[in-house]
């Protein structure tokens, strides 16, 4: 653990010190490869995240609807979909605790 800390901490150095020559890469790219690699680089993040969020049953529903609500990019009097969701999502919570029949 030690020596990955080490090694790490020598890639954050030598990216701090090539930044400049790395942003100038970055911004001749094709936008497009950008936002790919972005967006790969973020796969398994998303991944996890899904599973645990899905992973107990009572609260998938709302899960989905913060996700999808989210995912939308709606916005509503400026506000917006990454708030919608959290809103949209506590209510379905809140609406399947109080609305569904207790199991005791």
């Amino acid at each position: 653990c030690y020596r990955a800390s080490i090694w790490a901490s020598v890639f954050l150095v030598a990216t701090g010190l090539f930044a400049g020559s790395l942003t100038g890469l970055f911004t001749s790219l094709p936008t497009a490869l950008v936002i790919t690699i972005a967006g790969l680089a973020l796969l398994g993040t998303i991944a996890a995240s899904l599973s645990t969020a899905l992973a107990e049953e009572a609260h998938r529903i709302p899960a989905v609807v913060t996700l999808v609500t989210t995912a939308s990019g709606m916005a509503l009097w400026g506000i917006g979909s990454a708030f919608w969701g959290l809103v949209l999502g506590l209510l379905a919570l809140l609406a399947q605790h109080f609305l569904t029949p207790s199991k005791a």
